[in-house]
């Protein structure tokens, strides 16, 4: 799933091509992790995004934003928000 969010990420312009295929260098996190087979309900990830400051405007809890990674992810995984956290 990690691989399939970061192509979807990177499609969309959030994760530039020299870091992409390292999640350390982008320094990515999850809250849990799930062995393979197994499911899981919600997972929220974090990481360095490639995205204007403004990104946000109009669309305060990144639905839009989610719904454009959607595009590029198979039904079987969604993400819900897309949202920036504070240092």
């Amino acid at each position: 799933i990690e691989k399939e969010l970061e192509t979807a990420i990177f499609k969309v312009g959030g994760i530039r091509e020299s870091n992409f295929g390292d999640l350390d260098k982008i320094k990515w996190g999850r809250s849990s992790r799930t062995d393979k087979g197994v499911h899981s309900l919600s997972t929220m990830i974090s990481f360095k995004m490639e995205i204007p400051e403004n990104a946000w405007k109009g669309d305060d809890y990144g639905i839009e934003m989610a719904n454009h990674i959607n595009s590029y992810l198979p039904n079987s995984i969604r993400v819900f928000s897309v949202l920036p956290s504070t240092k």
